[in-house]
């Protein structure tokens, strides 16, 4: 009796923690560019910039307020020269528990369906570039530069995308379509790079 109640103890952590080995090293998950499959690391977001905020609430909403979510420094850190991309989704993220876990940047997605090409406007004197423009007043939209791309599926959880058109010089990321419909931005990572 006692050895069954000590097992009956001790088996959910025996469980779990073997769920969480399994599933530790998340490398697979991501996106790369280019032939050598470089990984394009995720920009968290630099801030918001408010305009119109105060005639906005004055106005009850007659004058529409912006918020223009942004990323630091004008230029990203991943130069593309070549706009080929892989998209990962190998593995589920289980945190230490063995529970899944949704990845912030790609927030439970399973294919590149799921995310948005974004040309990116860079401003060099304020050294950052903004994302999309919400715009708010009796009614919420966002509008955002969107380049159109397709993809194949080449393996299990592995997909080949490009670009329907030729990517010019400039500032461009890829985000999770939730962008569009959500208020709180910092939520999001941006897979940016610019080409030259």
């Amino acid at each position: 009796m006692k050895n069954m109640l000590v097992t009956l103890l001790l088996l959910p952590y025996l469980v779990l923690g073997q769920l969480s080995t399994d599933y530790k090293n998340d490398q697979q998950n991501g996106i790369f560019f280019g032939k050598a499959n470089l990984q394009l690391f995720p920009t968290v977001l630099g801030g918001i910039q408010n305009k119109n905020t105060a005639l906005a609430i004055l106005s009850f909403g007659i004058v529409r307020q912006s918020r223009l979510p942004f990323l630091s420094f004008a230029q990203s850190n991943h130069i593309v020269a070549e706009p080929q991309f892989q998209f990962r989704f190998q593995r589920p993220l289980h945190n230490e528990f063995g529970f899944l876990e949704p990845e912030r940047s790609f927030r439970g997605a399973v294919s590149p369906n799921e995310f948005l090409l974004l040309k990116l406007t860079p401003n060099t004197k304020r050294n950052l570039r903004y994302i999309l423009r919400q715009i708010n007043g009796w009614t919420s939209r966002s509008k955002a530069e969107l380049i159109p791309f397709g993809f194949a599926e080449t393996q299990a959880g592995i997909f080949e995308v490009h670009p329907f058109q030729i990517l010019e010089r400039g500032e461009y990321g890829f985000v999770h379509k939730d962008i569009l419909v959500s208020d709180n931005f910092a939520d999001f990572m941006i897979f940016d790079f610019s080409v030259e």
